[in-house]
């Protein structure tokens, strides 16, 4: 029987893993019947994705590359196009960028996901918090934190990473005490606010949180 994810984030070790060895197969079960792109490279490579039981039988199956995402996109879509809550976009940095179909079950988890982190760093639904990462141009990055502050009930200031000043002036304003961000854009706000004869120590923020590899660190 499944345990809530709740429960599950403080359960024991072998709790966990045997509750991500049953969702492992649930999910193998179901791309299996609704994915046409594992369909494909099932009967291609001859594996019986029915056999993917457990963490070492992943060994078995090969790499999906950001080519396979850009190429077959479509093909990874495993539920009808009227369930599409969402398109999200990555930066297309380094080729085109690849696009993520999301249903509403999909968002849930994402906030879940962010919840999780935000609430480990240490915010709760008395913080009011600026978000200064990207949440346009369909990325997913500040979407998702505005999601998990939401779940936790924080009050959300959504500024974007397109203009430090203009977040320089959000502080200003809102006086927001926690701060959501990459570490470079952290240093490059401090010296704006120094520019504008404000101390970063006292402008308000007690919480920075550091985006690394997409988990909230507090500094």
């Amino acid at each position: 029987m499944l345990i809530c994810s709740e429960q599950l984030a403080f359960a024991a070790p072998d709790v966990i893993r045997e509750q991500q060895q049953v969702l492992l197969r649930q999910h193998v079960d179901y791309i299996a019947g609704h994915s046409r792109f594992y369909q494909r490279m099932a009967r291609e490579h001859g594996i019986d994705l029915r056999d993917v039981r457990c963490y070492d039988d992943l060994a078995e199956l090969p790499f999906t590359t950001k080519a396979d995402l850009e190429q077959y996109g479509d093909e990874f879509l495993c539920v009808e196009e009227r369930q599409v809550a969402d398109i999200c976009l990555t930066s297309g940095t380094t080729g085109l960028p690849v696009a993520f179909m999301q249903s509403r079950d999909d968002l849930e988890r994402l906030s879940f996901n962010e919840q999780l982190a935000f609430t480990t760093a240490g915010l709760t639904a008395d913080d009011r918090v600026l978000i200064a990462a990207a949440i346009d141009r369909c990325f997913m990055a500040g979407m998702a934190y505005f999601l998990g502050l939401k779940k936790i009930g924080s009050t959300v200031i959504r500024g974007g990473s397109s203009s430090v000043s203009v977040v320089a002036q959000l502080i200003e304003r809102f006086r927001p005490n926690a701060l959501v961000g990459v570490p470079t854009l952290f240093l490059a706000l401090a010296e704006i606010l120094r520019q504008k004869g404000i101390d970063p120590r006292q402008c308000g923020v007690k919480n920075w949180c550091a985006l690394v590899s997409r988990c909230a660190i507090r500094i």
